[in-house]
């Protein structure tokens, strides 16, 4: 990104329905036009339910939800779109509720399901099954044991921790 004229300054906060959402748009993705969006998916959410948002970018799904009394996950595999998610998890109050993850989208999903205790309590019984299959098709040339190897015990570590907060 070239600025042409002024600060270099590429951070900003915004606010969406109450919500403030502090981000620098040079390295993650943002996008006003949605807000319409983001309200209306958050407001189908009830207190109390469990979401799971694998590519939460800086939050706007899952620091709302977290407002409205959910139990939330929020992943995303930019470490920058992570970095601002648990900042603005604190900025907005919802750290007791909302859990920030970086990791890609498909070790965050099976992390979840192979959590004593997590979410996957408030999944239909289809859902290990249809992550085994989706599992199955992973990156070419790797087998799923080669990435079952690949996921660290610090991502198991990291669950474990934030579920002790």
């Amino acid at each position: 990104m070239e600025v042409i004229a002024g600060e270099q300054q590429f951070e900003t906060e915004v606010s969406q329905h109450g919500v403030r959402f502090r981000l620098d748009f040079s390295k993650v993705y943002w996008n006003s036009r949605l807000e319409t969006e983001h309200k209306r998916l958050v407001a189908t959410f009830k207190p109390g339910d469990v979401v799971a948002d694998i590519m939460a970018g800086i939050g706007p799904f899952a620091v709302p939800a977290g407002k409205s009394g959910c139990k939330v996950y929020a992943n995303d595999l930019n470490p920058e779109s992570a970095k601002y998610l648990t900042l603005n998890i604190q900025l907005n109050k919802v750290s007791d509720r909302v859990l920030p993850f970086n990791m890609d989208g498909r070790q965050f999903v099976k992390l979840l399901l192979a959590t004593p205790g997590g979410p996957v309590e408030q999944l239909p019984p289809t859902a290990a099954a249809e992550a085994d299959a989706a599992d199955q098709q992973g990156p070419a040339g790797q087998q799923p044991q080669q990435q079952q190897q690949q996921a660290s015990g610090a991502q198991q570590q990291q669950v474990d921790q934030q579920q002790g907060q």
